[in-house]
């Protein structure tokens, strides 16, 4: 039988590695054919970036029956690849349900930083990239596992790091395949990063922990601007950090020299590092020497990294972690040469979790109709605030006074008496609305919104009043409605 959901972060995985557990389709009944621990005939070649392979026994617990076996995956050619399993029934073809387990052996214990997985490379189909994986390792030849890695890869044939927080001695890891494209699962090439020598060794019963603290966070792209002198038209900065790699920020094609990249985070954060994607149609684009610096305050600016280059210009992202974390919130990048031209398809900075955890601003507001009381909670620190009018329901929507929760969200408010225009603004995001008028604008760092409110807003005993849900749910937090007692309460999501 396929191993269970995992339930903790070590477990004991009940078969032996000669031996493969039945995966059993749960709408066919049809079971996988056993399979067994398989070794690479012949020398596999090395890459100075990666463990040595030769001596790898690789086992997955269902293979396809047309020589796509498990040490496809080790044997240094992407173009060769392991398949899962499945069978055409009445031309249609059946697979065992995910998740889907390579193991892999090494001949003795590694110290490792990461790895690499490589999607198969042959043009004739893309079915089984793996898009949801886990990561499990040895220390030994037990089958004790402790979970080093967890996460999503991009629905494209580009090959994908995973760096770890740390450099860990393993025997064996386990690759859990949990999604992959159209049900299949496809590994090209499998490989383990050798250690970086800025990186410490941490055993794997201290991984947990240290991962907890040092494992990075990413900060939200919702809230970052960005802005260059310099754009092709169409490939703005702002396409650099709207989340999506097929979009990408583009200098002119006529401009010679260096190009600024300016971002703004929205706020101040400690920084760790940041990841760089090149753009992917087109080589042309990739950085190779640059600069960067940073400030708190946008008028004093400090060097975080100076002439660094990208030795190997290809499609890979480009990890970079700071010696140190630095205080930022205004960033610019100079980029002194590159390959043609220079472009981004995404740069993501990221803070360490322990960082991220002491930072985050965790609120809670709770309001009551005709209440004139604000119960908040900052940080787990309790206060009451009292408005001098209280909430009402409209056309089922509740209406708050401008005045008073808004500022208590860290918001700024601007009120234009000409035309009855009200302004808030909080980070990177801003609402514009007016008296009477149901358009109500959003802009955020992707650009500005229009949408239609339910109960537009008004003036009433010279107090104005807006509408609670959408004004605080558009500043990124959740609302939660009680009939009961008629009672709001407005909470930062989690995460």
């Amino acid at each position: 039988m396929a191993l269970s959901s995992v339930e903790a972060e070590t477990f004991v995985l009940e078969t032996t590695e000669t031996e493969a557990p039945k995966a059993e389709n749960n709408a066919t009944g049809f079971e996988a054919p056993p399979t067994t621990a398989r070794k690479v005939e012949g020398e596999v070649p090395v890459d100075p970036r990666y463990v040595d392979k030769n001596g790898w026994t690789a086992y997955a617990e269902q293979s396809y029956a047309k020589g796509e076996t498990a040490e496809k995956s080790i044997d240094g050619d992407p173009m060769t690849y392991w398949h899962s399993y499945f069978k055409t029934v009445d031309g249609v073809n059946q697979k065992a349900p995910m998740p889907y387990d390579m193991i892999y052996t090494l001949p003795s214990v590694a110290t490792v930083s990461g790895f690499c997985y490589t999607p198969r490379q042959n043009p004739g189909s893309t079915s089984g990239i793996v898009l949801g994986y886990e990561l499990y390792a040895s220390a030994d030849d037990s089958e004790t596992w402790v979970k080093i890695s967890e996460g999503n890869f991009t629905n494209d044939t580009t090959t994908k790091d995973v760096r770890f927080v740390s450099n860990i001695d393993v025997k064996k890891v386990m690759f859990r395949i949990t999604s992959g494209l159209n049900g299949y699962a496809v590994i090209g090439e499998f490989d383990l990063m050798v250690k970086r020598d800025d990186l410490p060794v941490i055993s794997l019963s201290e991984y947990e922990k240290y991962r907890e603290e040092n494992d990075v966070t990413y900060i939200d792209t919702d809230e970052i601007g960005a802005s260059s002198g310099s754009v092709w038209v169409g490939h703005e900065a702002s396409q650099a950090f709207d989340g999506s790699y097929d979009t990408f920020w583009h200098k002119d094609p006529d401009d010679k020299g260096l190009i600024v990249l300016k971002v703004d985070l929205g706020r101040e954060y400690e920084v760790a590092g940041f990841v760089y994607y090149p753009r992917r149609a087109d080589i042309k684009g990739h950085w190779k020497r640059y600069s960067m610096f940073a400030s708190s305050d946008g008028e004093e600016y400090f060097p975080v990294l100076e002439d660094v280059t990208f030795d190997e210009i290809d499609f890979k992202s480009k990890d970079v972690r700071f010696s140190e974390s630095h205080k930022m919130r205004y960033i610019e990048f100079e980029i002194e040469e590159y390959h043609g031209h220079a472009a981004a398809a995404e740069i993501s900075f990221y803070q360490t979790g322990k960082v991220a955890k002491e930072e985050k601003r965790v609120e809670k507001y709770v309001l009551a109709i005709d209440n004139h009381v604000i119960k908040s909670e900052i940080n787990g620190v309790a206060k009451e605030t009292t408005l001098d009018v209280s909430p009402f329901i409209k056309n089922s929507n509740t209406m708050i006074p401008l005045r008073g929760l808004l500022e208590e969200m860290g918001a700024t408010i601007e009120w234009n008496g000409e035309n009855q225009s009200i302004t808030v603004k909080k980070g990177l995001i801003t609402i514009d609305m007016q008296i009477k008028r149901r358009q109500v604008y959003v802009t955020n760092a992707k650009g500005t919104i229009r949408y239609a409110f339910r109960t537009s807003p008004i003036i009433k005993d010279s107090r104005t009043f807006i509408p609670l849900r959408f004004i605080s749910e558009n500043l990124g937090y959740d609302v939660a409605w009680d009939g009961e007692t008629r009672t709001i309460t407005i909470t930062t999501p989690e995460e």
